[in-house]
């Protein structure tokens, strides 16, 4: 225990002292807010998720309930904003980001908690606009507020042509000339015109909901037993712990189910990789890489690649059909659960996989791609009946750093991404168990990717409404 104390201090220190260069992915970008994507994920969170966080929070909404103004009911807060979230299409995520970023209604004080509630999205309250004006009386109210915030900014959305701003084109907003990459942002724009009020947007998003820069790990859901494959956006549910062996090499990190469900569910694994599976009348399938199916062409290849019978599961059509296909498996493909070889003449060490052999730098990597396989030697000319395809390296997801150097990189796009600080690793929800020591000549054959840096984020947000305002232009012509 006194040696893993030694190396977490160890490694946060170096973070720490590691230097730091701001990029895109880590820094304020006035012209790029937020992906239309998550903008419009409106099955971001449940409303069980969204009391659980007001609740995490401690917020003032976590008690307080009003009108719903689409059905006169009386409802909770998290319902409100669930349901003006389902209704428009929005992500319930944006309205909870604007309900801080307007009011400090999800973390603040109870001051004049009703003036804030009556206008809780800052929705109406123009830069010209007084609270008491007899004109917007119809927009005051908490629900009202989320309900019309919503609506509008679906529509701003749908119909760009119908609002000042839009995405593309170039606007000059506190004398920048800027110009939004997307209708979001620019959606964002017309909400609060003033870079300052969406650097608080920006903030409080990113402190909260930014997307996860994970991918091939475990992910467990918080409070239940359930745990998914995380592979390139997607999640597959493992149904059975015997399952879990096989992805071993990985990390498992625990999360909220919020954050979980933000990524698309995928089929579910059921089954070993490398399983047989038949619907006993479309043919036999091999469940490969990244939970798809590759098709074997004919029982002669099935018998060349030496299965057996025995070895195939019965399964339904249906469940076939759940499947992402993959490169059908023919008569040219050798090796398609892949291999491992040595090369007898100088040593060198190679993945195997259909009719390609790939140089690998050193042993670990394998891990990730043949975790079961055994090392089998071979001659230089029975390697050179094999095409050569790329070098193999670790793959994305995971955390290095070189032996005797500071800097710890998160390998994402086949690009190696240092992490600025140990703000940002944590806020990443990395264990420091979970870095990897490589040589540095592994790590060179990555290109230099941006650095990853949430220090920007490190702040207190009980506080940052602004007095800016918004638009007239946004709530006109409804």
């Amino acid at each position: 225990m006194k040696l893993l104390k030694t190396l977490v201090l160890s490694v946060g220190l170096l973070l720490a002292l590691a230097p730091a260069t701001h990029a895109a992915e880590g820094t304020f970008q006035a012209e790029y807010l937020i992906s239309d994507k998550d903008f419009a994920n409106h099955n971001s969170m449940s409303e069980q998720d969204i009391q659980n966080f007001l609740d995490q929070q401690f917020s003032p909404l976590r008690l307080y309930m009003d009108t719903n103004p689409e059905n006169s009911e009386k409802q909770w807060s998290w319902q409100i904003i669930k349901n003006a979230a389902k209704q428009y299409r929005i992500n319930p995520q944006v309205l909870i980001t604007l309900l801080q970023k307007e009011q400090s209604l999800i973390i603040g004080s109870l001051l004049n908690l009703t003036g804030r509630m009556n206008w809780a999205m800052g929705y109406a309250v123009c830069d010209s606009c007084s609270t008491d004006d007899p004109l917007i009386q119809k927009y005051k109210g908490f629900a009202n507020q989320v309900f019309y915030a919503a609506k509008r900014l679906r529509q701003c959305l749908d119909e760009p042509s119908k609002f000042r701003i839009s995405s593309k084109n170039s606007y000059t907003i506190d004398g920048q000339a800027l110009t939004p990459a997307n209708q979001a942002t620019a959606c964002l724009y017309n909400y609060t015109p003033h870079i300052h009020g969406n650097l608080n947007f920006w903030k409080i998003w990113n402190r909260w909901f930014a997307s996860s820069y994970h991918n091939n790990i475990l992910v467990k859901a918080k409070n239940t037993n359930k745990i998914y494959w995380l592979k390139n956006e997607i999640r597959h549910l493992i149904t059975s712990p015997s399952l879990l062996q096989q992805y071993n090499q990985y990390p498992l990190l625990e999360m909220e189910n919020w954050e979980i469900n933000q990524y698309t569910l995928g089929s579910p694994i059921k089954h070993e990789l490398y399983s047989l599976l038949s619907d006993g009348k479309s043919g036999i399938y091999l469940i490969s890489e990244e939970n798809t199916l590759r098709a074997i062409s004919s029982p002669a290849v099935f018998k060349k690649l030496g299965f057996s019978i025995d070895e195939i599961e019965i399964v339904e059509k249906s469940e076939l059909l759940s499947y992402k296909r993959g490169k059908k498996i023919d008569e040219n493909a050798l090796y398609p659960l892949g291999a491992l070889a040595k090369n007898t003449g100088g040593g060198e060490l190679y993945y195997l996989k259909d009719r390609k052999k790939h140089f690998i730098l050193e042993m670990n990597i394998i891990k990730y791609y043949c975790p079961n396989c055994q090392v089998q030697d071979m001659t230089a000319d029975e390697l050179a009946k094999y095409e050569t395809g790329e070098t193999i390296l670790y793959p994305d997801g995971v955390l290095l750093k070189a032996k005797d150097d500071s800097n710890v990189y998160l390998i994402k796009n086949r690009t190696k991404q240092k992490i600025a600080d140990e703000y940002t690793f944590k806020k990443l929800n990395f264990r420091w168990s979970d870095i990897k020591t490589t040589s540095l000549d592994v790590l060179q054959q990555y290109p230099d990717g941006v650095t990853i840096d949430f220090s920007g984020l490190d702040y207190d947000i009980s506080h940052l409404p602004t007095e800016e305002s918004h638009d007239n232009y946004l709530f006109i012509n409804e």
